[in-house]
């Protein structure tokens, strides 16, 4: 089950429903674990390198967080695909694909005790598989996500939001 929740409980999905909206959602999701689950040692994390540090203030390893470097590279790509857009020609394939035989190959590592999904501009197919791979293979494997926002309003259009792969993972397990 696919969890957005404050350390007080409630469920959230625009910030935190506590006394602490000020926090950030990744401080929420990371203070959930720590408090709520501390047998979880080590996440997957499809997010920014903001998660990725809450996470890890809160003493959860982390695999999969994109680096502040990977982060920027990976806002240009976006910036450049959107370009293409505007221009009405198609972005560029991603380079992150998985072969079906490459999938088959992929294990899940045992340390895993939580995906976790925050924003992540470099969301895609491989990380969606390996996180489908970990909720699938490992027994008890929390699935936690900072948000359920659908989109995200950028001048007159909507950009997907954290929403878009939380569903992605959620419907990849049959959730």
């Amino acid at each position: 089950m696919c969890v957005c929740e404050c350390v007080c409980g409630e469920r959230y999905s625009d910030g935190c429903p506590c006394g602490q909206r000020g926090r950030r959602q990744s401080y929420c999701a990371a203070q959930f674990l720590k408090l709520k689950h501390p047998e979880v040692r080590k996440a997957y994390v499809c997010g920014a390198s903001g998660l990725a540090e809450e996470l890890q203030l809160a003493g959860v390893d982390v695999a999969g967080a994109e680096t502040k470097e990977a982060q920027e590279e990976s806002a240009r790509r976006t910036l450049a695909a959107v370009s293409c857009l505007v221009r009405n020609a198609l972005p560029t394939a991603c380079c992150a694909t998985v072969t079906e035989e490459e999938y088959l190959t992929m294990t899940a590592d045992p340390e895993i005790g939580a995906v976790v999904v925050g924003w992540d501009l470099s969301f895609s197919f491989r990380r969606l598989c390996y996180a489908s791979l970990l909720l699938q293979h490992i027994p008890k494997c929390l699935f936690v996500a900072t948000n359920l926002d659908p989109c995200d309003r950028l001048a007159d259009r909507n950009m997907p939001g954290n929403g878009c792969a939380v569903a992605a993972i959620e419907t990849s397990v049959g959730m």
